[in-house]
């Protein structure tokens, strides 16, 4: 996002505003999937994902 601000400037702004939401713990990484199945609900499956900043 950085990197495509000069052509996108709102890129430039968002990924501050998510840099600060990540350093304030405002932001969760979480992938739902639903399980493989021709047609049918059978469920989900959920991660969670650590992506703390790094110093």
């Amino acid at each position: 996002m950085k990197k495509r601000e000069r052509k996108f400037p709102s890129e430039g702004n968002l990924a501050a505003e998510l840099r600060q939401a990540l350093r304030d713990g405002r932001v969760d990484y979480i992938v739902v999937k639903g399980q493989d199945n021709a047609g049918t609900y059978t469920g989900y499956s959920m991660s969670k994902f650590d992506i703390r900043e790094r110093s």
